[in-house]
């Protein structure tokens, strides 16, 4: 795999861990009952681009399963890269894309639940 492909995976990474982050703290707070959990997760873009700001808002079904493996993610509308990735799922201001093999090896490895 080449340097670009790699760094671009590892962006993706990056913005994946940040949102499960923001999810755990939300599940926390409901637990202590300050608050109570959402039917949908808003997250930022788990897109390669490191500046992208995107915000995308997805039913806690979908954003499940998106993480039913570790080389999955969530994007906004046109923010997959046919070269790292190919489209699983499309929801309504989301989509769902998987790595192909090379970048799926990075995913697998950074993935906190392997």
């Amino acid at each position: 795999m080449e340097a670009r492909t790699e760094r671009l995976a590892r962006n993706e990474v990056a913005f994946r861990a940040l949102n499960e982050r923001a999810k755990d703290v939300t599940e926390e707070l409901a637990f202590d009952g300050m608050i109570d959990v959402p039917d949908t997760v808003e997250c930022v873009c788990e897109c390669a681009n490191p500046d992208c700001m995107a915000r995308v808002r997805v039913a806690r079904g979908d954003y499940e399963l998106a993480r039913g493996g570790p080389a999955q993610f969530i994007v906004a509308p046109g923010h997959d890269l046919p070269d790292i990735e190919r489209t699983v799922f499309e929801g309504d201001g989301f989509a769902i894309v998987e790595k192909h093999p090379g970048e799926r090896a990075i995913a697998v490895e950074t993935d906190p639940r392997s």
